[in-house]
């Protein structure tokens, strides 16, 4: 990571695309390494974990618009989305659902 007096031009931020990173930062110019993100192969444990965090994601885009708007009057006020309190009501074990995977 560098700082630079002043941006380059646009043929020499369209050049190193992909290799620096341009970018302005309390006033300052840096350049830095392109980011790369790294997959990393998560643990069994959090695998495990996000199985119980998919179901209610899937089945959250078939409600009707009625059991949304009810959820989100049941959140207001609490810092939460409706679909927070739908998760967090189906990994309780409320019973929402009468199937469970």
């Amino acid at each position: 990571m560098a700082i630079l007096s002043s941006m380059p031009s646009m043929d020499v931020v369209d050049a190193f695309h992909g290799v620096l990173d341009f970018y302005r930062w309390c006033n300052l110019v840096i350049v830095r390494s392109w980011p790369v993100f790294t997959v990393k192969t998560r643990s069994v444990p959090v695998q495990e974990t996000a199985v119980r965090f998919a179901y209610p994601s899937t089945v959250a885009r078939e409600l009707s618009p009625d059991v949304v708007d009810a959820y989100k009057k049941m959140v207001s006020g609490y810092g939460l989305s409706w679909k927070d309190m739908m998760t967090r009501c189906y990994i309780s074990g409320d019973k929402m659902y009468e199937e469970r995977p």
